[in-house]
């Protein structure tokens, strides 16, 4: 089975996502992926990278977005380290995958993959733009992030796009909109500004899933 799979990280976190696609690799043989990484980082640490990629027998493509301003003017927080360019990076899913991918599977860089992923790509969205796992534990500030309190809240490390749908409605570029006009009520970055963007659209997906990596730093 051919699975569109994007990912993305910097220099920093490239150990733990070259962890997520070996384990991608030794679970799942059986499927074709075609992955896509969006990185940020130094040409030194994209070298090292690339060689971990050539082992593996999937296709991939890397995407710069060093030089992308379309997120200029996110917060950024010193005192938040889980809140970097990267964590905004999956908004840009849409607009710089290649137009013929129109269903992709976003997984965070701190992912294991222990099962087969077949199942959760194949799931029938029911017409949503997206389908996410509801964060645990529940999210406690939704009244400030603007959602009404019994708004179920998705964590966005792992998230199935019906991408034809995420450009049509542009879900990246109002996400990010919202970020920016509203950056106090960010505690999570984008997944904040995807929990708002997406209330009513997006679908509750089987909390078995990919899970964290225990060496991982934090999100993407």
């Amino acid at each position: 089975m051919r699975i569109d799979l994007v990912t993305g990280c910097d220099g920093d976190f490239a150990r733990h996502l070259a962890a997520m696609l070996l384990s991608l690799t030794e679970t799942n043989p059986q499927h074709d992926f075609a992955v896509s990484v969006l990185w940020n980082g130094s040409a030194s640490d994209r070298l090292k990278f690339e060689r971990v990629l050539q082992g593996t027998p999937f296709s991939y493509s890397l995407i710069d977005i060093s030089a992308d301003d379309t997120l200029a003017g996110l917060t950024v927080s010193a005192d938040m380290l889980h809140v970097t360019k990267m964590t905004y990076a999956r908004l840009l899913v849409g607009a710089l995958l290649p137009p013929k991918i129109d269903r992709v599977l976003y997984l965070d860089g701190d992912i294991i993959v222990r099962g087969d992923i077949g199942p959760l790509w194949t799931t029938d969205l029911g017409g949503k733009t997206a389908g996410a796992v509801i964060d645990l534990p529940h999210y406690a500030r939704k009244s400030t992030l603007g959602l009404p309190p019994d708004a179920p809240y998705f964590n966005a490390g792992v998230l199935l796009i019906d991408l034809e749908r995420w450009r049509r409605l542009k879900i990246g570029e109002r996400a990010a909109e919202f970020a920016r006009d509203h950056w106090d009520r960010m505690q999570w970055g984008d997944q904040c500004a995807l929990n708002f963007v997406l209330q009513d659209d997006w679908k509750v997906l089987d909390s078995q899933i990919p899970e964290p990596h225990p060496m991982a730093a934090g999100p993407v």
